[in-house]
């Protein structure tokens, strides 16, 4: 009888030492699980950067690509242009009794040029930003995140920042009254002017944005303008001017960039 207790006694020890040993295994096995996870994930974000990185330096290469073949292509039309001799055809004064052509035409204003890239002041800001000039784009929009709706005196309007794009970072230093940007400062609010909605071409669903007016002025030209709020942190500039402004207004010689210098206050 002392003989077979024993025995069951020492089954039961050594079945607790297995368990104990299938326990440590499973947690090294955890461990290591979770440790090649935080590994992946480490390279995923590693190769993101380097993807973001790439791209942007695929748009500069880009720019600088488009201003030499334009100033190729000009270069080959003045060579083979012949040249022409200008002759001045002298025109008889009419009589003093003769009537004015009141059918004459009036000149049309006369438009500015803008390079492909231009110098932008913008009111709400104090500053200087780089924006691209894009007459493919209808409308002009300008970056913009933490976007909140809210009502005031009735009317809907908007809250939201534009520091946490790379480029307004790194132009917020010069403000005009030295003054530093802090949490407070970086909000901004404006009335809706209206909405509009974007098809992406990630999702199924409508994207809504709102669009707010702000001051710009490029060179001696002030005007108020209407920029849609948009997340433009992957974009190489954080505005972008459409045809809505250019409009009877300017034109845009693409073989050239930064026309329009900082005014001097």
């Amino acid at each position: 009888m002392l003989l077979q207790t024993k025995v069951v006694f020492l089954s039961i020890l050594m079945t607790g030492c297995a368990s104990q040993q299938v326990q440590q295994q499973m947690l090294e096995l955890q461990t290591a699980h979770e440790t090649q996870a935080e590994q992946q994930q480490l390279l995923l974000v590693s190769q993101q950067e380097s993807l973001e990185q790439l791209l942007e330096q695929q748009n500069q290469l880009q720019e600088v690509l488009e201003v030499n073949q334009s100033q190729l292509q000009k270069l080959l039309r003045a060579s083979n242009k012949p040249k022409v001799k200008k002759t001045v055809k002298l025109q008889a004064k009419p009589p003093a009794t003769e009537e004015p052509d009141l059918t004459a035409e009036v000149p049309a204003p006369q438009k500015f040029t803008l390079g492909r890239v231009e110098l932008v002041w913008i009111d709400k800001l104090q500053r200087y930003l780089k924006a691209r000039i894009d007459t493919g784009a209808k409308s002009s929009s300008i970056h913009a995140t933490d976007i909140q709706y809210f009502e005031r005196d009735g009317k809907q309007w908007v809250r939201f920042n534009m520091f946490t794009h790379k480029r307004i970072v790194k132009e917020a230093a010069p403000a005009k009254d030295g003054a530093k940007v802090s949490a407070q400062t970086a909000i901004f609010e404006a009335p809706v002017v209206r909405t509009v909605k974007i098809k992406q071409a990630s999702a199924e669903e409508l994207d809504k944005r709102p669009v707010v007016k702000m001051r710009i002025r490029i060179g001696d030209y002030e005007d108020d303008v209407e920029f849609t709020l948009n997340k433009r942190s992957n974009m190489l500039y954080p505005v972008l001017i459409g045809r809505r402004f250019l409009q009877d207004v300017a034109i845009v010689d693409v073989g050239q960039v930064f026309i329009h210098k900082r005014k001097q206050d």
